[in-house]
């Protein structure tokens, strides 16, 4: 049994006033606790002082208990077998949990019998464990009632599993992820499911199951600290660009958590190129810490789909979007029109900064600050008279196209 368990049958039995108050249910879940099995089916006689349960087992073996009426302030446990008693007992809550501890401890030695078959039972368990596992072949080849082997019924059962969390897999990740049977690792190890371009093991991709999808704009913290390597599609659509429609307040998303490639597409898988539909970021940020980031510190985040709208935000974005990624590579700005800091991603793509300044909406002169690597590949042609660094790796031509939208680079 559970604490929490055994204190609500404490607490039920102190507020027992008659008899038939007391529920099998709550009976079976005391004598497993006591006995450590629950009998089968109880049957009842109610006297005028005393009420007798007969307590039937599955192997046919029957054990009477007497109890008294209960007065409201009386507590206590049953025993059965030949000391049929009910043990009564000033029980504090605070203290229940010790005092049956101590009750089993003083009536451990009325049960002999009782504990002798348990743990007769226990050995054979662990005697038949042992020997499947050793690969002992009379109890691999044991046949039930129903001419099914041990192996065998495993076996199903794993298969049923999986199948219903295939098909729970595919509802959730929808047209952004599919399972390949026969995927496996350069290793070996078999990773039948595709999220967001990851493959993942079956306990993966649980855990990326179990950890949920957005399902609201107020979702801050939502995958923080979380031991997933990707994250489901967002449930909630996102937003367009009227002004009415609310944007998403995520403070520290999935900030210390293991996540490689997050999932911010609110289009539901469908081609961003004709959509409308944003990740749009609520005001809400700008009145926060500066270094309180959407996305936080997030050490193995590689890629972040969907399009993140910067629309709403006005004046210095700071670090309010990106924290410490030092591995992220993509990810989509648009419609910058405030100056940020991006230096906590030193591995930023040409792409990412050739879609953040094409998509700037600026009225004014603004500045991207950018770790020192990405600021040398902006600025190292015009270190050479004849302009040919960097201008086939997509750095070459980026420092002239933010000049053009009044966008400065500045070196973190």
């Amino acid at each position: 049994m559970t604490t929490e368990q055994i204190s609500q049958a404490i607490a039920a039995f102190r507020k027992v006033v008659t008899p038939d108050a007391i529920s099998p249910d709550m009976l079976g879940a005391l004598l497993q606790g006591i006995f450590g099995r629950v009998p089968a089916s109880i049957s009842c006689d109610a006297g005028e002082s005393v009420f007798t349960l007969t307590l039937t087992g599955a192997d046919g073996q029957s054990i009477g208990l007497s109890l008294p009426r209960a007065m409201p302030n009386r507590a206590g446990i049953l025993t059965g077998g030949q000391y049929n008693n009910f043990y009564t007992a000033a029980v504090d809550a605070r203290h229940a949990i010790e005092w049956l501890n101590e009750f089993k401890t003083e009536t451990a030695g009325k049960f002999d019998d009782a504990w002798e078959i348990i743990n007769e039972n226990r050995d054979d368990l662990r005697i038949e464990t042992a020997d499947r596992r050793a690969g002992d072949d009379e109890v691999r080849d044991y046949v039930d009632s129903s001419c099914q082997t041990l192996d065998r019924k495993i076996d199903t059962a794993v298969a049923l599993r999986d199948a219903l969390f295939d098909d729970l897999f595919r509802a959730a990740v929808g047209n952004m992820g599919y399972i390949s049977a026969s995927h496996c690792e350069d290793d070996g190890t078999p990773s039948p499911y595709c999220l967001n371009g990851l493959w993942l093991t079956y306990e993966e991709a649980v855990a990326v199951y179990a950890a949920g999808a957005i399902g609201s704009r107020l979702c801050g913290h939502f995958y923080e600290y979380r031991q997933i390597r990707t994250n489901l599609p967002p449930l909630v659509m996102g937003c367009l660009t009227n002004k009415e429609d609310p944007a998403f307040d995520c403070p520290n998303l999935c900030a210390n958590s293991t996540i490689e490639v997050l999932n911010l597409n609110t289009y539901r898988g469908m081609d961003l190129s004709v959509s409308n539909s944003f990740f749009m970021i609520d005001p809400a940020v700008m009145e926060r810490d500066a270094d309180m980031s959407m996305i936080g510190d997030c050490p193995q985040l590689r890629e972040v789909t969907g399009i993140i709208n910067l629309q709403r935000l006005t004046g210095d974005i700071g670090r309010r979007i990106i924290g410490d990624c030092p591995a992220l590579e993509k990810i989509r700005l648009e419609y910058l029109k405030g100056s940020i800091d991006l230096s906590g991603a030193p591995m930023l793509s040409a792409d990412t900064i050739r879609m953040l300044i094409e998509g700037a909406r600026n009225t004014g002169p603004i500045t991207v600050k950018v770790h020192s690597g990405i600021y040398t590949k902006l600025t190292r042609h015009l270190l050479e008279p004849d302009g040919t660094v960097g201008k086939n790796d997509g750095w070459g031509d980026l420092y002239e196209l933010a000049e053009g939208k009044k966008i400065t680079f500045l070196s973190a």
